[in-house]
């Protein structure tokens, strides 16, 4: 999970049909369905589909093949601005970028060599690695904090850990990532997790009707949809799951993709730095000149209200630099095996496996 409208990945479901004018444009081929991978679905609307096939991805050719985890959205941000502004390009490289149902599609496509990169989250690639041996590597972490916050209302506030206690909360799907993060949250704070019962709910600013009939507590969202709730629901009150709960967002590769295809990812890592370095560059003007390119291109929710577009982007990109601008993409293999442990704990992944062996440094 990665983030509900800011990306979650097991749990998703699009918040509404969005209407889309390609995905990295038509020059750069627009998202397509791959062989193989049947759970992928092409998201760009009526433009022309490529492909591109597993030998295409991890052969050594100047083509990048990716897989998202979401439809098109502010949290691809930089991947968008490096296509446009030709980091790409500078680096020689054809980005082809899929969208799957969610990170086990994504993961699934990487390990088949359907697609070289993927980005998902700390937790359910180390849950993979652990439960599954998935022979996946983590080559770059782009968000460093967990992405999931808990809604409540004013009334009735759940800011802490202790209140959530006998109360009710909506989660997205059962046993999904999101309900794995309310399990993390409640251990870090020694509170059994059956003390805190739970309901599928839904996660858009409708959902808080809920809370006003008693029917939930609270429910989980994405953190960077704080705003969006703010603003359609004045009295919002929210507990960032980031204060408790170590959890972020990485790339991902296969270790035969790694071996066979190293110079093309650092080459795609070089040109996403450098898109992000230049959004970091344009935040304390407020976005201007990252929010004017992407809506010539893009129409997506986030994107149609300044305060919500810059709320969104403040937060994704805040998440980048959480330990500071230098340590842009670099992994953190302490911060990995955290992850690792408290899934542990919580019994949601299996003991003694060292996940830091899948961890790759130095790549940046």
């Amino acid at each position: 999970m990665v983030g509900l409208s800011g990306g979650m990945g097991q749990d998703w479901d699009p918040l509404a049909p969005s209407t889309r004018r390609g995905f990295m444009g038509k020059t750069a081929g627009a998202l397509a369905a791959v062989s193989g991978a049947g759970a992928l679905l092409a998201a760009c609307g009526s433009d022309k589909t490529g492909s591109a096939t597993s030998s295409s991805a991890a052969s050594g050719s100047s083509t990048v093949q990716v897989v998202n985890i979401l439809p098109p959205q502010l949290g691809y941000a930089a991947e968008y601005i490096a296509d446009m502004d030709g980091f790409f390009k500078k680096e020689g490289l054809t980005v082809k970028v899929n969208t799957a149902r969610g990170s086990a599609p994504a993961i699934q496509a990487v390990l088949s060599g359907t697609a070289l990169l993927s980005w998902v989250g700390w937790l359910e690639s180390v849950l993979d690695i652990a439960n599954q041996g998935a022979p996946i590597q983590s080559i770059a972490f782009t968000g460093r904090r967990s992405t999931l916050a808990l809604v409540s209302d004013k009334s009735k506030p759940m800011t802490t850990p202790q209140a959530l206690v006998g109360n009710r909360i909506g989660i997205p799907s059962a046993g999904g990532t999101s309900e794995t993060t309310l399990d993390l949250l409640l251990a870090s704070n020694n509170i059994p997790v059956d003390k805190v019962p739970r309901q599928v709910t839904g996660f858009t600013p409708g959902t808080f009707e809920l809370i006003k009939k008693g029917r939930i507590a609270g429910f989980i969202i994405g953190a960077s949809q704080e705003e969006q709730f703010r603003e359609a629901q004045p009295t919002s009150m929210f507990m960032e799951t980031a204060k408790y709960v170590t959890d972020g967002l990485t790339y991902i590769t296969s270790q035969k993709g790694l071996q066979s295809s190293k110079a093309q990812i650092q080459a795609y890592l070089r040109a996403l730095k450098g898109a992000m370095e230049q959004i970091l560059d344009d935040k304390d003007k407020g976005y201007p000149d990252t929010l004017k390119k992407l809506r010539s291109k893009y129409d997506f929710d986030e994107l149609k209200k300044d305060s919500v577009a810059k709320a969104y982007l403040d937060f994704n990109v805040g998440s980048w630099v959480v330990d500071g601008r230098d340590k842009l993409l670099t992994t953190d293999p302490e911060k990995w095996k955290a992850t690792y442990d408290a899934a542990v704990k919580v019994k949601a992944a299996k003991g003694g496996v060292d996940v830091t062996k899948n961890v790759m440094t130095g790549l940046v």
